[in-house]
This record gives C-alpha cells, structure tokens and sequence, in this order.
C-alpha cells in the first residue's frame, strides 16, 4: 500500500509508514453461533482517504475512506 498526498507534492507514504483501520480490509468476524462472516470491504488504488498523523516518528493511521456525493 502506499498514499499519496494531494496537497503535498512528492511525499509518499509506504506501509511500513501506515496503520489501516481494520474495517478498510478485507477481514473476517466470527459470530457467537459460529457462523464466518466475511467484509471485502478492501481498499483499492485510486481510493480517496482520510489520514492522520499518529506521533512524532510520522506513523500514519488511515481512518476512512472519503467519499463525496
């Protein structure tokens, strides 16, 4: 993975650079009745997101994806 910035020209972030929200992969959730429910909910390139930044060492986390209507 890797995001770029609209604003800032040239930074590019790489995945050892990011922390993604679990709800923004494609992950799993087992229920208390045993049944697997599966979330492709995957981001994909070209995906607009909204980022911050988590510490002084620039680790980012990726919040959400940002959509507009």
């Amino acid at each position: 993975m890797r995001i770029k910035f609209d604003q800032y020209k040239g930074i590019i972030l790489e995945k050892d650079d990011l922390v993604v929200c679990e709800h923004l992969t494609q992950h799993t959730h087992r229920l208390t009745d045993g049944t697997t429910l599966t979330f492709e909910t995957a981001l994909k390139v070209g995906d607009r997101v909204i980022v911050a930044c988590m510490d002084e060492r620039q680790l980012f986390i990726v919040i959400d994806k940002a959509v507009t209507f």
